[in-house]
């Protein structure tokens, strides 16, 4: 049989479900389960392909087919249920024509979400069809049976549903799973996305645990539209009602328990609290009560939400907020930002909504993180599509407060801008809160509670109460607490901050992290603390940048200087030389001993970029301070830097010269980093010249003056120069061994990791495991373009010697692995070289 092309234009859409699957399985047991699904899957499939059907998708044990005229569909449907019919499997069906758009092989739209709506709705044995559906059959062709009019779960407006009546077959079922005795709104923009959380909050409203859940989280991350969509879909466990009580209009807190009783159903009675009427009404009830908008009323909320629950024990409240309430029977669930592919889908719907003909790029995703994930944000971004391309929407977004605004006339006045909603929250603080909300938005990703004490004078009660509102948010990084906000929040909060108080904050927030840079950064505190730099490089470059602007050069300079060693380490090589050349330049009255600091770490850092020039400026000028007035030590750091730029242009007998200068000197002074430094280089030399009997020791001496030293870095280096002196001579268990040591080292180094993989590639190669070798060499190079580095003069003729064999050996498949190593992620590119050493 030919297959059929999929339809479009108007196309009638099926979907089907098995009911009861999970106990059908128990009481068939596995293997009569699966003969009775295969059997389900032949009858559908064969009634439906009679009548042209186009299988959407068929997953688990839910079918989805597309007809092109709902004749054909019903037709199909009805010859699937009389073959199921005595057999152990009952199908529930739902009907439903409409106009999908195509996203080939399957469709989009909302006709796609009312057909599984309608079938949600039906029981097993049972056919539910929709109005659009029932006007294209032919008059009489079918028994139809008028079910009424029903609202679905996606909170559309009730629509009138018909069930297929089929001779012989059951005809009396339950009520439709539908929502009744409810007042939930219509909502003006369909659900997308967010099946996850929608699943989350709907499992905690039916947990028989759950009094009181509270939805928090700032404005615009789409709370309402989520415990909207949330009590629908609990609904069924609900028989006395979901009700809804909007309080975002209200203003006076006296209100609230009469718009709640209105809302509620609920007549006032003479003599008697408004509260105590709506708890005797409900007292026995089983039912939903969902409070929207509570942050500016919170504490009448709270009273009348503690009476009603302590007084109806089948009560369960819903409530958003931007603020928790604050009672002991309350759980929360704090709203995350939507993720970038929910993100995604909204813009496209709502774009679409306001361009037909809109059609999704890559500045889609940026514009959605962008704007934090906000639905808020996100879809005032989308109505910008009619007079903006998504480039321009993207770049313009620096000024995402006064760009994101809707001219839509029902939209609540306070989203209609999404300053309006940051604004409504900061409204609601106190002074002592607003105050503390714009000095921490001086932080550039979010702050410990230290810095927050010290920079923005904001202590842990304070910081606990913004917390609270929404405003700030908490995560836990590399197990410390640490507190941000989303930057629309910063945005607006620092536009509120006045400019001397800015400038103020400013100087004390560049302070505190030089104080903290020099404390982590240095050498000898840095083996224990430099992990501490990466959570905080935001703001240490924000640091930077007050310095500059207030000319406080030698602070910059000092800076710089702090963060060379995380720069250098890190693998943030190009963007660390640049911070480093611009402190240099305008450097004004410091220590020797830090501007030979920064002019050494510059130098090592254009050595591993490749570039000779800037590497000996650098060095030179090292020099020349440090024997002007500089100590001991800094004249033998300055000797190496000088020895690593002419290695750099080749310059061997010159390099020679400089190490041992720096040996002789670092012996004398008792400088023990700077000897294990020299003598490592002179290893590389020996190398280089093949001179195995002087490099070894030198190499086995370094890693153990690294060890004693307790310096991580050193000791990495030297176990990968050691295994590829063993690779030279092909003592390849040796060399695996000394790789093998130095994982938990390299795995934090991004510059070490590329040397590690270049060598376990060697290792690789030289015992004949070509693939790998290939797929290692990807890596490594995927290292060096991320941090800009280049290979070693010594290692530069075996490493090209290795990659000619490997291409001539492989031929394109060489390619293939070596893009293989490309993609893979650093823990990834690891585990494959493990594999390689073992």
């Amino acid at each position: 049989m030919a297959a059929v092309a999929q339809p479009s234009g108007t196309v009638t859409l099926v979907f089907t479900d098995i009911e009861g699957s999970t106990r059908l399985l128990e009481e068939l047991g596995v293997d009569a389960y699966r003969n009775a699904l295969a059997e389900h899957r032949r009858v559908v499939r064969e009634a439906c392909a009679r009548h042209d059907g186009y299988e959407v998708d068929y997953e688990g044990d839910a079918f989805f087919y597309a007809f092109a005229s709902a004749q054909a569909a019903v037709s199909a449907v009805s010859e699937a249920m009389v073959g199921l019919d005595g057999g152990p499997i009952r199908i529930r069906v739902g009907i439903h024509t409409g106009e999908p758009a195509l996203d080939p092989p399957k469709y989009v739209g909302m006709d796609v979400h009312r057909a599984a709506r309608i079938m949600s709705s039906a029981h097993g044995g049972q056919v539910v069809l929709s109005p659009s559906t029932v006007a294209l059959l032919d008059p009489g062709a079918f028994a139809l049976e008028h079910l009424g009019e029903h609202r679905l779960k996606d909170l559309t407006a009730p629509i009138p549903l018909h069930q297929l009546g089929l001779d012989g077959l059951a005809g009396e079922f339950p009520p439709l799973k539908t929502l009744y005795r409810t007042n939930l709104p219509v909502p003006a923009t369909p659900f997308l996305g967010r099946e996850d959380e929608l699943a989350i909050v709907a499992e905690r409203l039916l947990d028989p645990d759950t009094r009181l859940l509270t939805l928090t989280g700032p404005g615009g991350t789409g709370k309402t539209r989520l415990a909207l969509q949330a009590a629908a879909e609990a609904a069924d466990r609900f028989p006395d009602g979901v009700f809804w009580v909007a309080l975002a209009p209200l203003r006076d807190p006296g209100l609230v328990p009469a718009t709640a009783a209105q809302a509620l159903e609920v007549q006032e009675q003479p003599g008697v609290s408004i509260a105590d009427s709506i708890a005797h009404a409900f007292a026995s009830r089983r039912s939903l009560v969902v409070v929207d908008n509570c942050e500016h009323l919170v504490d009448a909320v709270a009273r009348l939400l503690q009476t009603l629950l302590e007084r109806c024990s089948g009560l369960v409240a819903c409530a958003s907020s931007r603020e928790r309430l604050g009672l002991r029977t309350e759980r929360l669930y704090d709203v995350p930002s939507m993720t970038v592919t929910d993100g995604a889908k909204l813009f496209l719907e709502r774009a679409r909504a306001n361009a037909s003909d809109f059609e999704p790029d890559r500045h889609v995703a940026a514009i959605c993180e962008a704007v934090d994930g906000l639905p808020l944000a996100i879809e005032l971004a989308a109505a910008r599509v009619r007079a903006l391309s998504t480039q321009a929407i993207r770049e313009r977004l620096g000024e995402r407060l006064s760009l994101l605004t809707s001219r839509d006339r029902d939209v609540d006045a306070r989203q209609r801008t999404l300053e309006a909603t940051v604004a409504w929250s900061y409204d609601l603080l106190d002074a002592e809160e607003q105050h503390a909300l714009c000095a921490l938005s001086v932080f550039a990703g979010g702050c410990k509670l230290e810095a927050a004490e010290a920079v923005a004078g904001a202590d842990l009660d304070v910081v606990e109460r913004l917390l609270d509102k929404s405003l700030l948010r908490r995560r836990i990084d590399n197990g410390h607490d640490r507190y941000w906000m989303l930057e629309t929040i910063r945005e607006y909060a620092s536009d509120q901050l006045e400019t001397s108080l800015e400038a103020a904050f400013r100087a004390r927030h560049s302070v505190f992290y030089l104080e903290f840079a020099e404390r982590c950064g240095l050498r000898g505190a840095f083996e224990l603390h430099g992990s501490e730099l990466d959570g905080e490089h935001s703001n240490l470059l924000v640091a930077l940048g007050t310095l500059r602007d207030a000319g406080e050069t030698a602070d910059q300079l000092r800076l710089a200087r702090a963060l060379a060693r995380f720069w250098y380490r890190g693998g943030h090589l190009r963007e660390g030389l640049a911070y480093l050349e611009e402190a240099l330049r305008h450097a004004g009255d410091v220590s020797a001993t830090v501007a030979c600091d920064a002019y050494s770490f510059a130098s090592y850092i254009a050595t591993d970029l490749g570039d000779a020039a800037r590497a000996e400026t650098h060095a030179r000028a090292e020099l020349a301070l440090a024997r002007d007035s500089g100590g001991a030590e800094e004249l033998v750091d300055a000797f190496i830097s000088v020895g690593c730029a002419a290695e750099l242009r080749e310059d061997l007998e010159d390099a020679r010269r400089f190490f041992e200068d720096a040996a002789d000197g670092a012996r004398e002074a008792r400088y023990a980093a700077g000897l294990m430094v020299a003598h490592a280089h002179l290893a590389d030399l020996a190398l280089y010249e093949g001179d195995f009997e002087r490099a070894v020791p030198l190499l086995e001496d370094s890693v153990q003056r690294t060890r004693e030293l307790g310096w991580k870095a050193g000791e990495s280096a030297g176990l990968i120069n050691l295994a590829r002196a063993h690779v030279l001579q092909r003592r390849t268990s040796a060399a695996a061994a000394a790789l093998r040591e130095a994982i938990p080292l390299v795995e934090a180094l991004p510059m070490h990791l590329a040397s590690w993989l270049r060598c376990a590639a060697a290792v690789a190669g030289t015992r004949g495991d070509d693939r790998t070798a290939a797929t290692l060499i990807g890596a490594d190079v995927a290292i060096r373009d991320a941090a800009g580095g280049a290979v070693d003069f010594y290692e530069r003729d075996s490493h090209d010697a290795l990659v000619t064999r490997l291409q001539d050996t492989l031929g394109g498949e060489y390619e293939v692995r070596w893009e293989y190593g490309i993609a893979l992620t650093a823990p990834e590119m690891v585990a494959v070289a493990r594999s390689a050493l073992d």
